[in-house]
This record gives structure tokens, sequence and C-alpha cells, in this order.
């Protein structure tokens, strides 16, 4: 006579049950949160690196200011992480931008000569001794008093060039030379004491004894300001990651 075993399946029923009710209201969202959590911190590495690379950077504030703000809750319909740039302009360099000067002359845009490089294209932090806030103008408003105005550009860059001051003038030339110049003085200084004559005179400068011989100064833009509208290109550095991490 065949013996017919019984099992109480109840408890198994009831530990399944009780399992799965635990696994939905904490493993599946523990689970999701990581998920969510480490794509934003891997989008932000991969951000950083295109910035590091890509960027022409100053210093590391650029790099560092991509920053994820974390999912904390475990309400599935609830959860997001946020990754992005505390820094302003770079929202510029994602989306694009036009820029629109709103004074009389056109936006400073720092030359190659600024980052201590030849060419067209700057590739460098500008040196700290060219920034912005780091310059004093030589013929700041008001210290130039000239009869013309291009005798007011022959003053400006005169004075640049004497000892003791600014080597630096801001000259509102036309045709697109608008710009933040440095002088540099050249050739031979004039004496202080000349003769005319059976006469003998002494200089006196009132700006300093000449570094060079007027009209023969060398000057180099640092700034140009001769476009009053520039467009910045959308780079989609952060876009891009986000899909290669999606």
């Amino acid at each position: 006579m065949p013996a017919t075993i019984l099992f109480d399946t109840s408890q198994i029923s009831k530990f399944d049950k009780i399992t799965l009710q635990k696994a939905k209201a904490v493993a599946l969202p523990l689970a999701i949160k990581g998920t969510i959590n480490g794509a934003a911190f891997e989008t932000m590495r991969k951000s950083r690196k295109t910035i590091q690379e890509d960027f022409t950077l100053r210093n590391r504030f650029t790099e560092r200011s991509v920053r994820v703000i974390p999912n904390k809750t475990l309400k599935i319909t609830d959860m997001r992480a946020t990754v992005g740039s505390i820094a302003k302009y770079m929202e510029s360099q994602e989306e694009g931008e036009r820029k629109s000067s709103k004074g009389k002359h056109g936006l400073r845009i720092p030359t190659t000569a600024a980052a201590g490089q030849t060419g067209s294209q700057r590739t460098r932090p500008v040196q700290k001794r060219y920034r912005r806030g780091q310059i004093a103008l030589a013929n700041r408003a008001g210290k130039i008093k000239a009869r013309s105005k291009s005798q007011w550009f022959l003053m400006s860059i005169r004075v640049a060039g004497l000892r003791g001051q600014s080597p630096f003038v801001f000259l509102p030339f036309g045709g697109g030379k608008a710009g933040l110049y440095r002088v540099v003085p050249s050739g031979s200084p004039p004496q202080t004491r000349y003769k005319r004559g059976k006469k003998r005179f002494a200089r006196k400068f009132k700006w300093g004894r000449p570094k060079g011989k007027p009209g023969q100064e060398k000057l180099i833009m640092i700034h140009s300001f001769a476009h009053r509208t520039i467009t910045i290109k959308s780079t989609r550095w952060l876009k891009k990651n986000v899909e290669k991490v999606s």
C-alpha cells in the first residue's frame, strides 16, 4: 500500500509573500536608487574629463563646478538625481548663446598675446598680469588732454612708454582695431641734456624719462573690443555624457 506524504505549503507561501513585499518595499527601490545615483556620478566624472580635455582653463574651478545632487528617497515615483555645473557660464557652453555689448565699445575678448602665444587661436589661459582687474591704464579718462583725436592717440602711447608708468592704454581705433594695448618702447631715448647753437638745455620730463624714442613704440593688443556681438557655439559637454552613460 503506497504511502502518501502531505506537505503543508501555507508557511512557504506566506514566506514568499512576505519576501516579495519586502523586495518591493526595500530591495527594488534601493536597486533603482543605486542605479540612478551611479549614473549621475559617472556622468559627472565623464563631464569633468571632457571639460579638462576640450576647454581652455585658468584653474580647476570650471572642472570642479560639475556637481551631483544624489537621490535620497526610496519612493520610486519621486526618485531623481541631478548633475550639472554651478558655474553660470557653463550653461552658455552647453546651450550656446549670442552676446551683445551694452556699452560704447565692443565686448572684451582676450587675444593670443594675453596668453603669451602667437597666432590667431588662443589655447592657453590668460596670464595673470593681463587679466581684468590687474591692468591700470596710463591714459585713463581725464589724464590725457589733447587738441585732436590723433594727438590724443600719440600722447596716450607716449605716456605709456614712460618710465614708472603703466604700459597699457585703451585705444578706440576704427576698422576693427579698438582694444587694450601694451606699449613696448623701442629705440634710444632722447637725451636729457642737449645743445642748440651755443646754448645748452636740459629736458624736464613731467612723466619721467622716456624709455624709447618717440614714435617708435610697438603696440601689442591684449584685449580686443572690436566685436559688438559674438556667438558662443553649443558644445553639449553635458548632454553627450548623459547619453554615453545612458
